[in-house]
């Protein structure tokens, strides 16, 4: 039996450190309860590799990437078709900036296997990055289709990618689902404020600006767009008959 579940899924559990802390306090790793998750490539049963990949995620949360590269390089050699490492080379090469690297890591993994979210939305990060708005759309839509639950992080940086685009409509869409969940996110309000703003909406836009300015008082960019929208609202009130 899988310990956590589907054996694809293992950078999910990778990035969460209540995880790591396991693995540094109980040493699930040294104990070889990991072995389980990927018994096909049977991965775990090397001390070696396991040494490598225990490096890799730990120096990954002490923000040691170059150190975290270095030992997970060695461990997608010599388990090249290992999914979830080329994964998590990706995310690490995107911490080091390494966009174009991390796009060939982020590929080779959804080769391998395609339907898991973090890759996905990492690979979003990147076009986003590079300004390649619709391929980042792709990403994300990709990302929240495979995973369990709506992730805030993820409507809301695909709102702001279909935003980009000029797709205000869908981009609210997307944002309202936020809106369901907490819609007293200062984000949600900003970002709803922004695109009511680009519409012309500019009651809205001005009431939603003025909800997050409640939230976070000293946003300058949240003070100056409310100033904006009460400019305008006051333009288009003075020229009514």
């Amino acid at each position: 039996v899988c310990l956590y579940g589907s054996s694809h899924n293992v950078m999910y559990h990778l990035t969460k450190i209540n995880l790591i802390r396991e693995i540094m306090n109980l040493h699930i790793i040294e104990n070889y309860r990991f072995k389980y998750l990927l018994p096909q490539f049977d991965i775990f049963s090397n001390d070696k590799l396991l040494e490598y990949i225990r490096e890799s995620v730990i120096s990954f949360y002490e923000e040691e990437y170059e150190k975290s590269f270095f030992y997970i390089s060695k461990v997608v050699i010599c388990e090249p078709s290992w999914s979830a490492g080329w994964a998590f080379l990706g995310k690490i090469q995107l911490k080091l900036n390494l966009l174009d690297d991390a796009l060939i890591s982020l590929n080779k993994s959804f080769e391998i296997f395609y339907n898991t979210e973090h890759p996905h939305y990492d690979a979003g990060m990147i076009y986003f990055e590079k300004h390649e708005y619709e391929k980042a759309e792709n990403e994300f839509k990709v990302a929240l289709q495979f995973s369990s639950i709506l992730k805030n992080e993820y409507l809301l940086k695909l709102s702001i990618t279909l935003r980009k685009q000029g797709k205000f409509d869908e981009a609210i869409k997307y944002l309202k689902m936020i809106e369901q969940k907490n819609s007293k996110s200062f984000a949600f309000l900003f970002q709803m404020g922004r695109l009511n703003f680009l519409k012309e909406n500019y009651a809205t836009a001005k009431d939603y600006f003025e909800r997050s300015i409640k939230i976070n008082p000293k946003n300058e960019t949240a003070n100056n767009f409310y100033n904006m929208a009460n400019d305008q609202l006051n333009k288009v009130t003075n020229n009514l008959p």
